[in-house]
C-alpha cells in the first residue's frame, strides 16, 4: 500500500494512516497497522513520526510503537508505504519527486 501526503502545519493537527480491523467477524479484531501518525508540532526541516502496530484490545496483537525521525519537512509531498503479511509488517517514508532534497528514507519495522 502506499499513499502519497502533505502533513498540515496547522496548530493541534494529526495527519495520519492506519490500515483497521474490520471487527465483522469479531469485536477483538480492532487492531491496526499504524502506517504513520504526524503532529503539526513535529514537522520542521527534519521531522518526526509514530508508526508500528497499535493492538486496541486484539488479542492476537501486541502494541509496539516507535518514534522515527524523517530526515525532511513532513509538509512536502512524500510518500509512504507498508508491508505486511506473514513477516512483520513495515511502513517506510520517502521524499517524492517532487522534494528537491536528496534526504534519505526512513524505515520503520514493526
Amino acid at each position: 500500500m502506499e499513499i502519497t501526503v502533505s502533513a498540515s502545519r496547522g496548530e493541534g493537527c494529526m495527519h495520519a494512516a492506519w490500515l483497521v480491523g474490520t471487527e465483522h467477524l469479531n469485536a477483538e479484531h480492532a487492531g491496526e497497522i499504524c502506517v504513520f501518525e504526524i503532529d503539526a508540532a513535529a514537522i520542521g526541516p527534519t521531522s518526526r513520526a509514530r508508526a508500528g502496530i497499535k493492538a486496541h484490545g486484539d488479542p492476537r496483537l501486541l502494541t509496539d510503537m516507535a518514534e522515527v525521525e524523517i530526515l525532511f519537512d513532513a509538509s512536502r509531498p512524500h510518500t509512504w508505504t507498508a508491508i505486511w503479511g506473514r513477516a512483520r509488517p513495515s511502513s517506510a517514508a520517502k521524499a517524492s519527486p517532487s522534494d528537491t532534497s536528496s534526504s534519505p528514507s526512513t524505515t520503520r519495522s514493526s
